[in-house]
């Protein structure tokens, strides 16, 4: 069953995107597919993300009963990397860089610059044949976000909200465990995720956020070494209202489930995927933000040096 490890990992990145708009939601952090993998490896990863967000009437504009539309286009990429030390550890490092672009009617707005890097330390845990499955293995994540990236509370205004801004201001903790068993090309795993959130220099306390997810995939093998993977999931997630000198923040929270697709390549030391979310129920900021494409693409390396 050693064979089947080949698929990128699935927590080499957390891409997740300080989401939408002035509606005071923040979108969906997703955990990457895959199979999970303790070899070292060095990844390059790209979310695109377009959302559309209803207003509220803007008193500053005059716009007493009417609400506007925009669309928002979130893209992240992230350099990252994950360092067997130890057949049983992994240290994590993730570093990310946000761009937003956000039309409302003829106004346009852009906002970019790097956002908050993770740092983490991954516990692995495996053995044999467990009932019908030939191979089962777990893991145990923690992962802390620090303040890195740019947050400036001076540009915040009407165009330009606190959640298109790339960093967040505070100090994050995430927490994940995830089991994955096998029996012969068949690969099915669960995973549960929570995002412990701080407060934010001008006192916005984030709301946590909870994750479940499942998954079954296959593995695929052709001539001359090429290996594929492909899979079908569903996530769930829920998000607790943001919080503001102790007031919570209207259209803030949020319960979203997704369906999740995703194909993988690999031969020998690199390999290349996608991911495809589609959303099947659940609201976001009220109902006031929705989610029209959700995409992620990675590529990894696998180096022998390390």
């Amino acid at each position: 069953m050693k064979r089947i490890f080949f698929v990128m990992t699935a927590f080499i990145m957390a891409l997740s995107s300080q989401a939408c708009d002035v509606c005071g939601c923040a979108s969906s952090s997703a955990l990457f597919p895959g199979t999970l993998n303790r070899e070292s490896q060095i990844s390059l990863g790209y979310q695109f993300m377009h959302l559309s967000s209803r207003h509220l009437p803007s008193i500053l504009q005059g716009q007493q009963g009417v609400e506007r539309k925009s669309q928002e286009y979130f893209q992240t990429y992230s350099l990252g990397t994950r360092i067997s030390f130890h057949p049983k550890w992994q240290a994590v490092v993730q570093l990310p860089y946000q761009y937003v672009n956000k039309q409302d009617g003829d106004v346009r707005t852009e906002n970019q610059g790097l956002a908050d890097v993770q740092l983490g330390l991954a516990r692995y845990f495996s053995g044999d044949s467990l009932g019908i499955f030939s191979s089962w293995t777990m893991l145990a994540e923690y992962d802390i976000e620090l303040p890195s990236g740019r947050f400036d509370h001076a540009a915040i205004s009407e165009q330009t909200s606190r959640y298109m801004l790339p960093g967040s201001g505070s100090v994050d903790h995430l927490f994940r465990l995830h089991a994955q068993a096998s029996t012969e090309r068949w690969i099915y795993r669960l995973g549960m995720a929570y995002r412990l959130n701080g407060m934010g220099p001008d006192g916005l306390d984030w709301g946590d956020r909870v994750q479940v997810s499942g998954e079954v995939g296959r593995l695929f093998e052709t001539k001359k070494m090429h290996q594929w993977y492909a899979s079908l999931g569903y996530q769930f997630e829920h998000a607790f209202g943001d919080y503001q000198n102790q007031f919570i923040l209207p259209f803030s929270g949020y319960d979203l489930g997704l369906l999740k697709a995703s194909i993988q390549w690999r031969k020998n030391q690199l390999a290349l995927a996608a991911l495809a979310f589609l959303p099947v129920h659940g609201t976001m900021a009220e109902g006031r933000v929705k989610i029209h494409q959700f995409v992620q693409f990675q590529f990894s390396y696998y180096p022998k040096f390390l």
